[in-house]
């Protein structure tokens, strides 16, 4: 635009708007190159929730058989289950049957199955009959014999072992029933979600007038340690911020009051001291859970998050046994996989990394994204309003 004024045309330039977009990746027009005002990369822990689409499914390792849940019993028929706490059962077939009722589902012993999934059993066992039985749903599961797919009427019956027949002994070790048509190597069921975090980023930018992209990339190992949630910032002087404020924490110790439910299961709510508040992103994770729609009693080790901002906790349901804080405390010294959690920071810890220089967008299209999945939120300045 130009003025005539005095006899002169004089030039007037307009300074450049500021614009803000999000996501990742984000896509922008800009008509000259300028550099960036601001870049805010956020990033989130992550969990691996085993292939698992709805969130904290129970059972996390490979094997989704929890052997530990089958119960120690008599019958005056003449069977018996004995559970060798070694990840092995004792049965004995009862008089006119050989099999015998462990008194579970099969939802109850695997909670991890789900409907319409296909999985595959193996076990061990001294005796000649290697398979379960699925009462009222009729069906029956025999190592060897190839893949299932699960059902809900499966999931909803009492499972049956087996010996050699009627009134004989057998040892049942290495139960496993794992997703896929494959049986693999035997691993002790574990209920173990990990969560992992970041130590870096790569930022990627390109423009329509290049042939090319550029990276960029961030790491804060050596100077801020393992962060798990947060957000980088990448100023338009090069300045480089990391701002930590959701962090994991292991659970070592219960503390403070200690309570028995009425089910009889002892529950502890274990709540980080000032660590969450209501202006915190309602990011919070545990290792070890369960599905909710399931029944409290019929699970075995997971945990449950209650309530909302401030009173957030995750309430975590121990064995039967443990009826007082020193034997909780006991239980969870002796666990094979500490509970890990991740939780907010109420004062979130801000590190300086190494400068970087200017971001500088092109004339044209700019393309900018990020390797960590979280949002990008990008300030620039361009003479045009075209975007």
């Amino acid at each position: 635009m130009s003025m005539y004024m005095n006899g002169r045309y004089f030039k007037i330039t307009h300074p450049p708007r500021s614009f803000f977009v999000e996501g990742n990746p984000v896509v922008f027009k800009t008509k000259y190159k300028l550099p960036i005002k601001s870049l805010k990369v956020n990033f989130e822990p992550v969990q691996d929730l085993h292939g698992y689409e709805k969130p904290w499914p129970a059972g996390g390792g490979k094997n989704l058989f929890d052997v530990s849940q089958i119960p120690s019993f008599s019958l005056s028929t003449g069977g018996e289950i004995v559970n060798n706490g070694d990840g092995s059962i004792t049965i004995t077939t009862p008089s006119g049957s050989g099999g015998i009722y462990c008194r579970k589902t099969l939802a109850e012993l695997a909670p991890g199955l789900v409907a319409g999934e296909t999985y595959t059993l193996s076990l061990d066992s001294t005796g000649s009959s290697k398979y379960i039985y699925l009462i009222p749903a009729n069906e029956g599961w025999t190592v060897g014999a190839g893949a299932k797919t699960v059902t809900q009427a499966m999931l909803d019956s009492g499972v049956y072992f087996y010996a050699s027949g009627v009134s004989t002994t057998a040892t049942i070790s290495n139960i496993q029933i794992e997703k896929g048509s494959t049986a693999t190597t035997w691993a002790p069921y574990s209920n173990v979600c990990p969560i992992t975090g970041w130590t870096g980023a790569n930022v990627t930018h390109s423009g329509a007038d290049v042939s090319d992209s550029t990276t960029t990339h961030f790491s804060w190992t050596s100077d801020a340690g393992t962060v798990y949630g947060g957000y980088l910032e990448w100023l338009r002087d090069g300045t480089v911020k990391l701002t930590a404020d959701r962090v994991k924490k292991t659970l070592t110790s219960f503390t403070g009051a200690f309570e028995a439910t009425p089910n009889g299961y002892a529950v502890y709510a274990y709540i980080p001291n000032g660590s969450r508040t209501k202006t915190i992103r309602k990011i919070r994770m545990c290792n070890m859970f369960f599905d909710s729609t399931l029944s409290y009693t019929s699970m075995p080790l997971y945990s449950y998050m209650g309530g909302s901002g401030a009173n957030t906790t995750w309430t975590f349901i121990l064995p039967s046994t443990v009826t007082t804080l020193q034997e909780a405390n006991a239980w969870l010294a002796a666990l094979s996989e500490p509970i890990e959690f991740t939780y907010a920071l109420a004062t979130p810890q801000t590190y300086t990394l190494t400068p970087q220089e200017a971001l500088t967008l092109l004339q044209g299209t700019n393309t900018i994204w990020s390797d960590t999945n979280g949002n990008l939120e990008v300030t620039y300045e361009s003479y045009t309003n075209e975007q």
